[in-house]
């Protein structure tokens, strides 16, 4: 039995996407404002730090998003999403898993600097840093899709749900556009086209916030 506590915009959107990916089944435990007692008081018990994405993955409980997600896919290693060791493109999988977080410290920087926090409690300069670590990100991605359609190769895999989860977030708050980096423009319409990615954002996101600008 696979339990995933999430709140709207957060990590734990991996985790639900990489699911509806491998067809498993799994019980979406919202734990924002409103939510049920039951499931604020597991929250609680399951999560020290009260942090998503919390997942109990058959009693086995994991709160960061790309452990989980080599964790799940240790579990389906014939899965098409995921490269195993020993094949060559196993340790750009890797790095690109886990090298996610640098975009996603970028993006939160953004947001909490420039959308979420009161205006007496932003800090403009840390906004600034935040799209400049963006903005060297996306080249490097523009780079890396020139000559391929993902992230690691021409198959789509769990680093592309990593990274485009990532992208989603920078895509809401307007952080790069076709025409400054068309290859990844192109790639983001790739990932955000899968059924199992709209599934997702039907699932986690609420609609108010869940429609894309025209890219």
């Amino acid at each position: 039995m696979i339990e995933i506590y999430h709140k709207p915009i957060t990590r734990s959107i991996r985790v639900v996407w990489l699911c509806n990916e491998l067809g498993l089944s799994y019980r979406l435990v919202f734990v924002d404002e409103g939510a049920d007692k039951a499931d604020l008081d597991a929250f609680d018990r399951d999560s020290v730090l009260r942090k998503v994405p919390t997942v109990s993955i058959d009693g086995l409980v994991m709160t960061e998003s790309g452990a989980i997600v080599q964790q799940l896919l240790e579990a389906h290693e014939d899965s098409l999403v995921n490269r195993k060791p020993g094949t060559a493109e196993r340790a750009a999988f890797l790095q690109w898993i886990h090298g996610a977080e640098t975009l996603s410290f970028a993006t939160s920087l953004v947001a909490q600097h420039a959308h979420l926090r009161p205006e007496n409690k932003r800090v403009p300069a840390m906004a600034a840093e935040g799209r400049q670590l963006a903005f060297q990100y996306f080249s490097a991605l523009e780079k890396e899709l020139f000559h391929r359609a993902y992230i690691v190769g021409e198959r789509f895999s769990a680093a592309d749900i990593m990274v485009g989860y990532t992208l989603y977030i920078a895509h809401l708050m307007e952080l790069f556009d076709a025409q400054s980096f068309p290859k990844l423009t192109q790639y983001f319409v790739r990932i955000t086209g899968r059924d199992a990615f709209k599934i997702t954002i039907e699932q986690c996101v609420p609609e108010d916030v869940r429609s894309f600008r025209p890219l």
